[in-house]
């Protein structure tokens, strides 16, 4: 992911690559790790709210039970469809 000039990054920053089962953001308290996930929720059109991205930065994974609600569910909600949640779950498998 490439961010220029997105919240507290100047310039052009890159942060990745992201491995397909597992990715975390990890840093000091003021390194900008909220701010990783405030951009992949504007690359898919929505604002977060106040203190919504520190909820997020909270969530598992995936939700472990039927009333759960883990960070794939809450990003099917954003881009409005569950067509990931296959090749997830084939990835926990290997």
């Amino acid at each position: 992911m490439v961010m220029r000039n997105f919240k507290s990054y100047a310039g052009e920053q890159r942060v990745g690559p992201f491995h397909k089962s597992f990715s975390a953001v990890v840093g000091p308290n003021g390194s900008g790790k909220s701010n990783v996930i405030d951009a992949m929720l504007f690359v898919f059109g929505k604002r977060a709210k106040q203190g919504e991205v520190e909820q997020i930065s909270l969530m598992k994974p995936k939700a472990q039970g039927p009333h759960d609600e883990g960070f794939l569910e809450y990003l099917e909600d954003i881009i409005g469809t569950n067509k990931y949640v296959e090749k997830i779950d084939e990835s926990y498998k290997e």
